[in-house]
């Protein structure tokens, strides 16, 4: 794709718990328009990555640049403006058990707005239809599938009209044709809204077939970044491995 403005930069990114340190020094850049995925080993830091970069963690170090505007240096209140802009997709949905579809895609809408109860049932509806599940507000958390689930955790990220979505694992826990499901509807959001995503996975195979461009965090830095050609092409043993999923290697498995 051609180049294009940053819609993030990160700058010398560090973050440790109990000194420990999960991301070290990391520095990168996701353009505006792409589908910028972080692969690595479980535990090497990719959802503390989305974290940070959402504003639900702050660093120990470094800058954090969301749309002109460095987000390490904020206050919560300012932080809450910054957020609507930038839409997050858990793990497992995070849908609230007790409220319906239509109370979960519109509760953004109904904590921080004031906008009439018509309004809200009319974006909700409308993002549901753009994640393939129209009519089904008054449905329960319990009904749905767990593709279902992931869809209307889409919706509830786009309902604030985001210019920037984050998918922590999208497809995981999803058996493969729901999967490619749920990869074709990212890509899809990319091409008519122009939100810019990024996603963290285990999912190399999907990762390579629609990621614009392609991270490997390893021990807290960042291993390699450039197109999927890139980590076929790289020589790396570490990437080598990686994609290849052997257990020989500089990779120790625990």
């Amino acid at each position: 794709m051609p180049e294009s403005a940053p819609v993030i930069q990160i700058k010398q990114l560090s973050y440790r718990v109990n000194e420990t340190p999960i991301l070290d020094r990391v520095s990168l850049e996701v353009r505006k328009g792409e589908i910028f995925a972080v692969l690595g080993l479980s535990g090497t830091g990719k959802t503390t990555l989305l974290r940070l970069i959402s504003g639900l963690i702050r660093p120990d170090s470094g800058s954090i640049i969301v749309e002109g505007q460095d987000i390490t240096r904020m206050t919560e209140a300012d932080l809450n403006t910054v957020r609507r802009s930038v839409g997050f997709v858990f793990q497992y949905g995070a849908l609230f058990d007790s409220l319906t579809v239509r109370e979960n895609v519109g509760f953004w809408l109904y904590e921080h707005t004031m906008l009439p109860e018509d309004e809200i049932r009319a974006r909700v509806a409308e993002r549901l239809q753009q994640v393939g599940l129209p009519g089904l507000e008054e449905r329960m958390p319990a009904e749905l599938s767990g593709g279902m689930a992931k869809r209307v955790g889409i919706a509830r990220a786009l309902v604030g009209n985001p210019q920037v979505l984050l998918y922590d694992e999208p497809t995981s826990g999803l058996d493969p044709v729901i999967a490619a499901n749920i990869d074709e509807l990212i890509c899809r959001l990319r091409d008519t809204l122009g939100v810019t995503e990024v996603l963290v996975s285990h999912d190399i195979g999907s990762v390579m077939a629609m990621a614009d461009r392609v991270a490997l965090l390893y021990e807290g830095h960042l291993r390699l970044v450039g197109t999927p050609e890139t980590f076929r092409q790289s020589a790396d043993p570490v990437v080598r491995q990686f994609l290849e999923g052997r257990t020989d290697g500089p990779i120790q498995v625990v």
